[in-house]
């Protein structure tokens, strides 16, 4: 799979079917003049991207505005002229780790999101490169106009019709993520997960010999790939993955993983900040189910807690979770909320 970065204006490029060559490939290193790094495409050609403020800062990383330039230069005139002007984020690590696997993942993600009729499920890639520290980054699309789900469930503004929308949309960019590319999350939690709430509309979307029907009334955007993996068959090895915090053994893909992830940690939210939606509590619990583990009760008695147990339980080798498949779980929407998602 050939992932030709530079005919969106990227510099960089490699072949992501087995990693060695993925190493084999570097970026362009961006240079350092106060405030403002400068990245070379050519003699003639370079992007520049003057740093702003830091808009989120995470465990592992930092989200940095930045006005971003493609510049060109006029030999004639002996200047530079500007080509295109935007607002980008800078993704930079606090760790001392490349953030070059996770670049190209959110990257393969956005094609096949967009392939599939989702254009803004995954922000664009802009650039990947290597900062003046020495270390991989890149730049992305703004999503300036979206709200974090987390903090919408906090102030309590999200409703039934709302998370069953987002429910969806989340189940459908996995089954395309995971039947098209292997690719697993293994982050999807209510903070990486953006929505923008728009007037209501019945949409119609087909993927895998489905036909939905959705009462739409969000748009959802998938964000931090930092966690992410990509593989062929579940439990082989991963093709690749980015971050280093996961045993070399958890499978990758890893059938209803992400979904499972997902319906535990909203739950959680709805739990901890007592949203009054019972019939989708009642859905979430049902996925949940597990033998010998009430994890409702866990994440009901637990909810103020760090939930790392979650993390453990889905990334143990053993454990798999087809009743949250992400077509089984589309289908089960369709029958419990047929009001607002139908299979046609």
């Amino acid at each position: 799979m050939l992932i030709d970065l530079k005919k969106k204006g990227i510099p960089w490029q490699g072949d992501i079917s087995a990693l060695p060559e993925i190493h084999s490939v570097e970026p362009r290193r961006a240079i350092d003049r106060g405030n403002t790094w400068y990245i070379w495409i050519s003699l003639f050609e370079r992007i520049v991207l003057e740093r702003g403020d830091v808009v989120h800062k995470g465990a592992y990383g930092s989200l940095t505005r930045c006005k971003r330039r493609e510049e060109l230069w006029q030999p004639g005139a002996g200047i530079w002229s500007t080509k295109s002007t935007k607002s980008a984020y800078l993704k930079e690590s606090s760790k001392q780790v490349s953030f070059k696997e996770e670049a190209v993942l959110q990257h393969v993600a956005h094609e096949s999101l967009e392939e599939a009729g989702f254009p803004n499920a995954a922000p664009p890639i802009l650039d990947i490169f290597i900062s003046p520290h020495g270390l991989i980054v890149f730049t992305m699309e703004c999503c300036d106009d979206y709200s974090i789900l987390s903090t919408a469930l906090t102030d309590g503004s999200v409703g039934e019709q709302t998370l069953i929308s987002i429910l969806f949309h989340i189940a459908f960019f996995l089954q395309v993520l995971e039947a098209k590319l292997g690719l697993n999350h293994r982050d999807i939690k209510t903070s990486n997960i953006l929505i923008r709430e728009k007037q209501t509309s019945r949409v119609l979307h087909s993927y895998g010999g489905f036909s939905w029907s959705l009462e739409k009334n969000v748009d959802v955007v998938l964000v931090d790939f930092g966690f992410s993996c990509l593989g062929l068959a579940m439990g082989r090895p991963p093709l690749l993955k980015a971050g280093i915090y996961y045993n070399p053994r958890d499978p990758c893909p890893k059938l209803g993983r992400d979904l499972y992830l997902f319906c535990s940690l909203l739950l959680k939210d709805i739990y901890k900040y007592n949203i009054k939606v019972e019939k989708v509590i009642d859905f979430l619990e049902k996925r949940l189910a597990l033998e010998k583990i009430d994890v409702p009760n866990f994440l009901r008695k637990y909810n103020d807690q760090e939930p790392d147990w979650l993390y453990f339980l889905t990334g143990d080798s053993s454990l798999v979770f087809p009743h949250c498949d992400p077509s089984i779980v589309l289908q089960n929407l369709a029958a419990a909320f047929p009001e607002y998602v139908a299979l046609v």
